[in-house]
């Protein structure tokens, strides 16, 4: 998990592209299947989730 602004969040998601997908910009597929995902935790409609992840993060900072 990572808070991150959106700046951060793009460095961040392309540096693990980098690393994870050798060699990086390549064309077609990847010959490592991989994904990653992110969310704004306000974005996350059940309350008690939100709460959940907000608390877990305020953990962590």
């Amino acid at each position: 998990m990572v808070h991150a602004s959106d700046e951060e969040l793009a460095a961040i998601t392309d540096r693990i592209g980098e690393v994870i997908c050798v060699p990086p910009h390549h064309e077609g597929r990847c010959d490592t299947p991989w994904f990653l995902t992110a969310c704004d935790v306000a974005d996350i409609d059940d309350e008690v989730e939100r709460h959940g992840w907000t608390a877990l993060l305020d953990d962590e900072r």
